[in-house]
């Protein structure tokens, strides 16, 4: 595995914040993308907003690094070979235990020779641990992502000029009241702008999301899911998911409704606006 230069994250212009030492670590991460987003990163989120002044150093693959943004000061970069491995809760599958704690001690060694560390938060991947879901309490969850200025940069260049925005894992789906974008055509448009460390697909979908007026797809893809975490409603058709099932995934009480066909879920989704 290759470490890479640490990145900075220029944001933060407030006296207070350059002047102080004090920070957290976070990570390294290295498992599943949707459980950084719901179980890891908005700890760190909450953590920056009841400790201002502390830096936030984030060590993890730059894919993830807007799950953290405007609020990150520090961005590590955490290169894993793509293919190598399954992802799998907070691990991955295969993974040497051994080389993830030597991640751990290189990170604290490094930046604990730059700032004053108050603590290290980094998921345990050991016996049966990484697949415990609350790792890090509820309670201080916060699910306010704010993606860094370049992704919404792409997102004003690409989709500016289009309103009432759907995203759809489907092919099928079109409607004439509604600007309909299936997922991987998203992917596409935008694939061409990230071309530099200040921008990822994900800070570019979280942007995105915010700005559909619903989603279309099923709970077992990611993209329902993160739908939730921005609190963007979800039409789900022929949904396998139970109502518990989907509360569990649903920290905001973001709005879903579930159909048969998505025509009757847009038309509950029109009137529920209606009334």
């Amino acid at each position: 595995m290759q470490k890479q230069p640490q990145q900075q994250n220029h944001h933060m212009v407030d006296k207070k914040i350059l002047g102080s030492k004090k920070g957290f670590i976070f990570g390294p991460f290295i498992g599943d993308l949707y459980w950084e987003a719901f179980r890891f990163a908005p700890y760190a989120i909450s953590l920056k907003k009841r400790f201002p002044y502390h830096h936030l150093i984030v060590f993890t693959r730059p894919r993830s690094f807007d799950l953290y943004g405007h609020y990150a000061s520090v961005l590590v970069p955490l290169v894993i070979k793509e293919g190598m491995y399954v992802e799998d809760c907070f691990k991955l599958k295969a993974y040497d235990v051994k080389e993830y704690k030597g991640l751990c001690r290189y990170i604290r060694k490094v930046y604990s020779n730059l700032y004053d560390i108050t603590d290290h938060y980094t998921p345990q991947i050991q016996n049966f641990m990484y697949k415990v879901k609350w790792q890090y309490p509820r309670k201080y969850m916060e699910y306010d992502f704010v993606p860094r200025k370049k992704n919404q940069g792409i997102i004003n260049e690409v989709y500016g000029e289009l309103d009432n925005i759907v995203l759809t894992t489907r092919s099928d789906i079109k409607m004439d009241n509604y600007n309909v974008i299936q997922m991987k055509d998203f992917l596409n448009d935008i694939d061409k702008f990230i071309n530099s460390s200040q921008c990822s697909w994900v800070g570019c979908l979280l942007i995105m999301l915010k700005k559909c007026k619903f989603v279309i797809s099923n709970f077992d893809d990611n993209l329902a899911k993160f739908s939730l975490l921005v609190n963007t409603p979800v039409i789900t058709e022929k949904e396998t998911y139970s109502d518990d099932a989907i509360y569990l995934l649903n920290p905001l009480k973001t709005s879903y409704i579930k159909c048969e066909n998505y025509k009757e879920g847009v038309e509950k989704y029109e009137n529920n606006i209606r009334s």
